[in-house]
């Protein structure tokens, strides 16, 4: 296999900073979010939504866990992919032919 020019594995390496930063960047915002609300809106901390808890307590105890999750499983596709097109590979497939679904190169 021929070695990749330093001017390959760098523009890999931009874009994998670029998606790093877009993410941490989209975490960041949701993190200050939610303590900002708490402080400024009482739609969101005053008004009880379902079964006497308000959007806040919602939010932080179930909502923000799931997208975290999310976000951490979209990130690691899109990271696995500019892997993947540094090192040559073909991208990572589910294949639902195979037992189980696994996933395959």
């Amino acid at each position: 296999m021929e070695p990749d020019t330093i001017e390959r594995v760098d523009q890999v390496f931009r874009k994998q900073r670029r998606l790093t930063f877009s993410y941490a960047a989209v975490f960041f915002f949701l993190v200050l979010l939610i303590p900002y609300l708490t402080i400024n809106a009482e739609w969101w901390y005053g008004r009880p939504v379902w079964g006497g808890l308000t959007l806040n307590f919602l939010v932080v105890g179930i909502v923000f866990h799931l997208v975290y999750w999310l976000m951490g499983l979209f990130y690691t596709i899109q990271a696995n992919r500019l892997e993947d097109e540094l090192l040559n590979r073909p991208s990572h497939t589910l294949d639902s032919s195979k037992k189980g679904g696994a996933l395959h190169a």
